[in-house]
């Protein structure tokens, strides 16, 4: 039930969310400075991206299949969604260092798993959520904070799913991490 001074039946921003005071925009003046600042883009997440987020923990990485047939990753992990997922971290701002600290990361916790099984691996699969909050508070400004704070939804939405299984880990999370980090490197040539 709406309380007075609420503001009832307004049109939001499609980045922040905040009402807007008149139909005719779609997004607030900060974010339209923003957007305008950097060359267009948007300032927050995007539909796509936040949809992203939510197929990736309700579907997983593999496509549904008989119970005798190998699981087989979903295409679009590799292809489309790994492509709108590097987009929107380029134009966030996110750069490219970051990014690759994660995926040698875990990398490395790929080359780990033959020496010291998956119970280990999987310990330090969770630091990488502390990591990543940590990298957001260091953050020189909102804009940056902004960026990061993609890369952090990124990262934890697939390290929650990578923590299920040795399987997600090697044959879905790497697989998935090293396209985005691909299609980023097309986004953001060096």
């Amino acid at each position: 039930m709406a309380r007075i001074g609420d503001v009832v039946n307004l049109p939001r921003c499609e980045d922040c969310g905040k009402p807007l005071r008149d139909s005719r925009y779609s997004k607030c003046y900060e974010c339209s400075q923003r957007a305008r600042e950097s060359g267009g883009r948007s300032a927050g997440p995007s539909r796509q991206f936040e949809s992203y987020l939510s197929r990736l923990a309700e579907l997983g990485y593999f496509e549904k299949r008989a119970p005798q047939e190998k699981p087989r990753m979903r295409r679009e992990l590799i292809t489309e969604e790994a492509d709108m997922v590097a987009r929107t971290l380029a134009d966030a701002g996110v750069a490219a260092g970051p990014l690759r600290r994660f995926f040698t990361r875990a990398r490395y916790l790929e080359q780990r798993l033959g020496e010291e099984g998956w119970d280990a691996v999987a310990n330090e699969l969770t630091r990488f959520d502390p990591l990543v909050t940590s990298l957001v508070g260091r953050a020189a400004n909102s804009q940056q904070r902004q960026g990061l704070e993609l890369l952090r939804k990124f990262v934890c939405a697939n390290v929650a799913l990578a923590e299920d299984s040795e399987e997600n880990f090697r044959k879905g999370f790497v697989p998935h991490f090293e396209s985005v980090i691909a299609y980023f490197t097309y986004y953001k040539p060096r």
